[in-house]
């Protein structure tokens, strides 16, 4: 339990160090995209009016906001829909993402 815990402290001190250096998420993004498990999932969109299915393609480089391209695109359209996490629920189940209550 000690070594894993001296590991996992080596490890973070290092990234920290590297988010203090860069002064961003940015050098982390490839890595946290390449172990999240939403890239590419097909949701509908029930916090937008009509419903809108959508895939999810990433987090905003600038805030880390969810963002979603809709599946089909409409002229005037937005291209993107940046959902904020603390308005929005997953539903992972079902495939929704609603307004929370």
């Amino acid at each position: 339990m000690e070594n894993m815990a001296a590991t996992i402290m080596v490890i973070f001190g290092r990234m920290w160090n590297e988010f203090i250096a860069a002064g961003s998420f940015e050098p982390f993004v490839n890595l946290y995209l390449d172990r999240w498990i939403h890239s590419d999932q097909l949701v509908t969109l029930e916090s937008v009016h009509p419903p809108v299915r959508a895939r999810i393609v990433g987090i905003t480089p600038d805030y880390g906001l969810l963002r979603t391209i809709p599946e089909t695109y409409k002229a005037g359209g937005p291209e993107f829909i940046d959902l904020q996490p603390d308005g929005n629920s997953f539903d992972m189940m079902a495939g929704l993402i609603r307004t929370k209550k």
